[in-house]
């Protein structure tokens, strides 16, 4: 039977715990031995959280104080609590873990519910197993630098094809160019060409007025004889 002076005190060490955590998970730990607790407050502590165990009335009492609006005594077995200074995600995986190994050995700890401080919202303990079975911020962060990387490159690689692109259609553009006469010579040509054409006329006509003159000499001829 605890005195009114150690009542006070897991009742004051239960609040502050709560004002400083992030999230809270209630677990039944009845199903474990001694050392399995303490192999998991070792656990915890790596993670900067607690596992303490205090009575389900005097809990209320801290969490009530602590302005946390989850009433412990709503759960039937005992309850040992997590407090964590990081946000759930942080915790929740490696305690959903924790309870898969021990159920291996056939040994139960359960989890009955958990409180995120930071959104003052309580989840029971399917919801807690969903979060828990989220990817750790670490791998969704090394996920999301994949994901921005694979963009940028497919990104770069466009720009780099657009911009060959550009540099082909300048040398397209540059050859076109080149290729069509300059007006300067387009001119000298045209007058060399009318002028070959003029003097070959010239020629032809010359070479068809001297057999007319032939004729006109023959009839002279015979008129004198």
């Amino acid at each position: 039977m605890l005195t009114r002076a150690e009542k006070k005190e897991y009742i004051d060490l239960g609040k502050d715990l709560a004002q400083k955590s992030k999230a809270l998970v209630f677990a039944d730990f009845s199903g474990i031995s001694t050392a399995d607790i303490r192999k998991l407050k070792s656990e915890l502590k790596k993670l900067g959280a607690n596992f303490k165990v205090i009575k389900k009335r005097l809990l209320k009492l801290s969490l009530k104080e602590a302005g946390i609006d989850v009433d412990p005594t709503q759960f039937d077995s005992q309850v040992g609590t997590v407090f964590a200074n990081d946000d759930l995600i942080s915790v929740a995986a490696p305690i959903y873990k924790f309870s898969k190994e021990l159920a291996k050995s056939k040994k139960d700890f359960k989890i009955l519910g958990a409180y995120d401080s930071v959104e003052k919202s309580f989840l029971d303990a399917d919801q807690f197993t969903i979060i828990a079975k989220l990817p750790s911020r670490e791998v969704l962060l090394a996920q999301l630098v994949g994901m921005m990387a694979g963009s940028i490159r497919a990104f770069m690689y466009i720009v780099d094809q657009l911009s060959k692109k550009g540099d082909s259609s300048e040398v397209t553009s540059d050859a076109s160019v080149n290729d069509v006469p300059k007006p300067a010579e387009s001119t000298k040509e045209t007058e060399s060409t009318t002028a070959s054409a003029e003097v070959a006329n010239g020629k032809k006509s010359d070479n068809e007025t001297q057999p007319q003159d032939k004729p006109a000499d023959d009839d002279k001829t015979v008129e004198s004889k």
